[in-house]
């Protein structure tokens, strides 16, 4: 039963106690103390036996023969009795078990009717499924936040509990973990895509988007966190927000494959990635690096200008790299 004790019916209790002729003195004392706000009953005392709650699990088993009539008058029953005693008969509890000698073609109409998710679709269907369905439900998410670890294992079991199946009421067994099957075909798994991979592209491609692009977010988090210094050279405190802290944690690993190619020269002489060797940054220690200077005012006809480096240089320490 689903809620047995929140949806019996009071009175109908009261009926069925008087149909096996109980007593009417203990039947209004079963009345009052449903109907009562406050109760307090004490069975065998304190000293007693104690009583098991599998002494109130019943389990009841009906037998049919099968035939269409025979099973529109028991579920017609079945209707009758949920209306009269207001309470509900749980599906998921309750199963429709076969005789061994039952017909192959009547097995497999049950078995469509009780789930095709598990019963109808071959292992590369369900496959299928689950990298175009599953997996693209909580796409959208991922690529706005980044769930806690242990919602993404959660969300991976609820998929391998998909794939591999249910046998009656129990997990199949899982013939491989999740990390291999998620693994490409050429590398011998089934090209499902693992969340963990997933959430790191997604936050990659937010450092790169916030570098490459001119979005309302991403001038947002320059005026929040960026006002007087440079996004590379920026460092995370404690305060941050959750998504500038994993932005920052995977900085450099894509600045790495960052070059810029050198335009209108609005891109930072000392930050970004000029020549394809690193940041200029990193060869001076002289404070001046921690300014926000721009290639422009080193450029000029299309070419560097001596004269402006020279101009820059006669006010600054020698260079050296950094140990």
């Amino acid at each position: 039963m689903a809620k047995a004790y929140d949806r019996v019916s009071w009175s109908n209790i009261c009926l069925v106690l008087r149909k096996i002729r109980f007593d009417e003195v203990f039947i209004d004392m079963v009345w009052r103390i449903m109907v009562n706000n406050w109760y307090s009953i004490i069975v065998n005392e304190r000293r007693g036996p104690q009583v098991n709650h599998m002494s109130f699990a019943d389990d009841i088993s009906l037998f049919t023969s099968g035939r269409c009539r025979t099973l529109k008058i028991l579920m017609n029953n079945l209707k009758e009795y949920e209306n009269t005693s207001g309470q509900i008969i749980n599906g998921d509890k309750s199963h429709f078990m076969l005789h061994s000698n039952a017909f192959t073609s009547t097995r497999h109409r049950i078995k469509r009717l009780t789930g095709w998710q598990d019963k109808q679709l071959s292992y590369g269907g369900k496959a299928i499924l689950t990298k175009h369905v599953l997996q693209a439900l909580p796409i959208h998410l991922l690529s706005a936040a980044t769930p806690p670890k242990t919602i993404l294992k959660q969300i991976q079991m609820l998929m391998a509990d998909f794939f591999w199946g249910w046998n009656s009421d129990r997990k199949k067994y899982n013939w491989a973990y999740w990390r291999k099957l998620s693994f490409p075909y050429d590398e011998g798994g089934t090209g499902m895509r693992n969340l963990k991979d997933i959430c790191k592209a997604f936050q990659l491609k937010q450092w790169w988007n916030f570098r490459t692009k001119k979005t309302l977010w991403g001038a947002f988090l320059k005026a929040k966190y960026c006002q007087r210094s440079n996004p590379i050279s920026k460092k995370w405190n404690s305060g941050d927000s959750l998504t500038w802290k994993y932005m920052l944690m995977n900085r450099p690993q894509i600045e790495q494959q960052i070059q810029w190619k050198l335009q209108a020269g609005n891109c930072s002489f000392w930050w970004d990635n000029l020549l394809g060797s690193g940041l200029l940054a990193q060869f001076t220690t002289t404070n001046n690096r921690f300014n926000n200077s721009k290639v422009a005012e080193f450029w000029e006809a299309g070419k560097w200008s001596r004269s402006r480096f020279f101009c820059w240089s006669r006010h600054q320490p020698a260079c050296s790299p950094k140990s």
